[in-house]
């Protein structure tokens, strides 16, 4: 989804249709212990409630530290506009996850007319539609946060952003209910939340940010839907952060490179090469061009949208920087075996490679699912990285493999931690939540691409964040030049209220399939596919 525009996910209740991103939870085990080793969320104090203002003095006050969020596209293209605000005066604003999910860089605009085209990402949370991003400026307007867990229904709040691209529009409602959705709370309010308004304060009457808007139901009026901001405060004390372009290169398919694939700029009919006569079907489209020597690969195009069935041939190989769901590749030194779109039959050897700046580095693996795996959840909060990926067809609800990248900032320089400790903290983790249905196994100790490593499998029988499911996990721990990564590839499969047998074996090969995992120096400038890691033996 991009900005305020795109799906409209179901919620529970079939007759109303939220208008935003749906928010996704952690939903693996190891996963959620990144967070619980290394995060805290540290507790504001509640402030006294001065005297009520009237519409204008809050406008007045509050118009100046509203910003409008331009997201950008790869060529800095305008693709939707949202809002969002600041709560520090050097710079930390407030908006929603979906506002900046599928954008290649931002573009922050003040009131005043000052522009800003550098960002950095400091905190997000996907499962209740947050982020904070900074600008570096310094003296800025900054809105006080009030407490939300003790909202009352009917009380009056106002909305301040940029509704349907008109920067700076106040208006008025009041605290509609307080629901539940997707396992979060969610101040409804009758204040009108359009598209453009994602990520603005809702204010009390005493202009304190009690809630940050982020959704509205389609077709309705006055049914808007905000985010309690108390949600947001377990973030504020973040210190760290990461430029945009990295945290978008993270996200975003089109921005990661892949080693083996590569696409087609010039195709010609297979039939100008070789006479297929009234065999023109995909087994014989693939058989003929294997036999054709000085091509490098086919495309069987199947005659969907009344284009006609045709067996086109590639002479000449160029590196794929989009993903493959996005553009038509086939696997580079595996002639004759890429079909696409829809038939796409990569050789068993072929990988797609993953590449992204994270922290200090880049991280570099092979996924294993070269039909089709996506970015389902992000989190980023300081210190704290986390990336978790499922299978075409699969969610973060409800999947059976997931591929998830972690990194913790910092932490190469603890003298008294080492792949095999971290590795070990996890454990105890996984331990805590399953101690009767509890194994464990070691299936690699040495170097991972150059770097200290250790790999362990780990495994839950049964769990109450695995509801009729085990679950098993591989964990790649790796020590870099200045922090810790992990490459996890996790599996569920039927539950057992006794220790799973862990065969080393099985999951040793599922260890050489990520290969090769690796860390390489980010250059100064250099963009995906990062040809300079591609090209390293490390």
């Amino acid at each position: 989804m991009r900005g305020d525009s795109g799906l409209i996910p179901k919620t529970e209740n079939p007759m109303i249709e939220f208008r935003w991103l749906a928010p996704v939870p952690v939903s693996g085990i190891a996963a959620g212990l990144i967070l619980s080793i290394f995060l805290a969320a540290p507790s504001l104090d509640a402030e006294k409630k001065p005297k009520a203002l009237t519409p204008a003095e809050i406008f007045k006050r509050a118009a100046p530290a509203v910003v409008a969020i331009d997201c950008l596209d790869g060529k800095n293209a305008k693709i939707s506009t949202a809002s969002g605000f600041f709560i520090s005066d050097n710079g930390k604003i407030v908006t929603n996850f979906h506002v900046i999910k599928s954008c290649q860089n931002l573009l922050v605009r003040l009131t005043n007319g000052d522009v800003y085209d550098s960002t950095w990402v400091i905190a997000v949370d996907t499962r209740r539609d947050m982020a904070i991003i900074r600008i570096k400026a310094a003296s800025l307007p900054a809105l006080p946060l009030a407490e939300s867990n003790n909202l009352e229904v009917g009380q009056t709040v106002y909305s301040v952003g940029n509704a349907k691209g008109l920067q700076n529009t106040l208006q008025q409602g009041l605290v509609s209910a307080l629901r539940e959705v997707n396992g979060s709370r969610l101040v409804q309010v009758s204040a009108s939340i359009n598209p453009g308004n994602s990520g603005g304060p809702i204010l009390d009457d005493q202009g304190r940010v009690i809630a940050i808007a982020s959704a509205y139901i389609k077709d309705a009026e006055n049914l808007g839907f905000a985010i309690p901001i108390d949600y947001l405060k377990g973030y504020m004390d973040s210190k760290t952060e990461s430029a945009f372009t990295v945290f978008a290169a993270a996200m975003n398919p089109v921005s990661l490179g892949f080693e083996q694939f590569y696409k087609c700029p010039n195709t010609q009919a297979l039939d100008d090469v070789l006479d297929l006569g009234d065999t023109l079907t995909p087994s014989a489209c693939l058989s003929a061009c294997k036999k054709q020597n000085t091509v490098a690969g086919c495309w069987w195009l199947d005659g969907s949208g009344g284009a006609p069935r045709d067996c086109r041939v590639c002479k000449t190989l160029a590196p794929v920087k989009m993903s493959y769901q996005n553009d038509w590749a086939i696997p580079f030194g595996t002639k004759s075996k890429g079909v696409a779109p829809d038939h796409f039959l990569p050789d068993a050897s072929a990988k797609i490679r993953w590449i992204a700046p994270i922290y200090g580095q880049l991280l570099s693996f092979s996924f294993p699912f070269p039909r089709g795996i996506k970015p389902d959840y992000v989190k980023v909060n300081g210190p704290s990285f986390i990336l978790e990926s499922v299978p075409e067809g699969e969610t973060v609800d409800q999947w059976t493999q997931m591929i998830t990248i972690t990194g913790a900032k910092g932490l190469a320089s603890n003298p008294n931690l080492s792949p095999r400790k971290f590795a070990e903290r996890m454990a105890d983790g996984y331990h805590s939540r399953c101690s009767s249905s509890f194994s464990s196994a070691s299936v690699f100790d040495g170097k991972i691409g150059g770097y200290d490593g250790f790999a362990v499998v780990l495994s839950c029988g049964t769990s109450p964040l695995t509801v009729g499911k085990s679950e098993s996990v591989l964990v790649n721990v790796i020590k870099g030049d200045s922090d810790y990564y992990t490459v996890q590839w996790a599996e569920r499969a039927e539950v057992s209220s006794t220790p799973i047998a862990i065969d080393t074996t099985r999951w040793l090969e599922r260890f050489k399939r990520l290969e090769p995992i690796k860390l390489c120096q980010i250059v100064p400038g250099e963009s995906a596919p990062y040809p300079s890691c591609l090209e390293s033996n490390a």
